[in-house]
């Protein structure tokens, strides 16, 4: 579903509130935090909040007790094996465009919040990094 129209967002927050409802919505949000916005730019500046809440692309190094915590506590998504690396995504997403992986590349590994389209091999590069 798309939705068009005006938000009242507060720049930085994660979340916002339609408010194009009736001839008289701008006097009814006069007096709420934030500032009105079409719907697709709301958007935009939520994922980017969003990104800056989760770290997104920073990969982080955790112990191999974690990974195979993460391994078994749901089924994993996109679980890749190839050589030395291996790499799956949580099956429950972080946001709408943001979901947590987890990446070992040899004896180490690591866990990053990403986009849930990064691949298994852009995974790798970031924790190579």
């Amino acid at each position: 579903m798309t939705m068009t129209g005006k938000v009242l967002y507060v720049p930085g927050s994660r979340f916002f509130q339609s408010v194009e409802s009736g001839p008289d919505w701008e006097e009814r949000i006069k007096d709420l935090p934030g500032e009105v916005f079409d719907f697709e730019e709301a958007q935009e500046l939520i994922e980017r909040a969003d990104q800056e809440h989760y770290g997104a692309g920073v990969a982080r190094l955790i112990d191999s007790e974690t990974w195979q915590e993460m391994l078994n506590i749901l089924p994993p998504s996109r679980w890749v094996i190839y050589g030395p690396s291996e790499s799956f995504r949580m099956s429950e997403t972080l946001t709408s465009t943001l979901s947590t992986f987890y990446v070992r590349v040899g004896d180490q590994f690591w866990r990053i919040n990403a986009a849930h389209s990064t691949s298994h091999w852009d995974l790798v590069k970031l924790c190579q990094s």
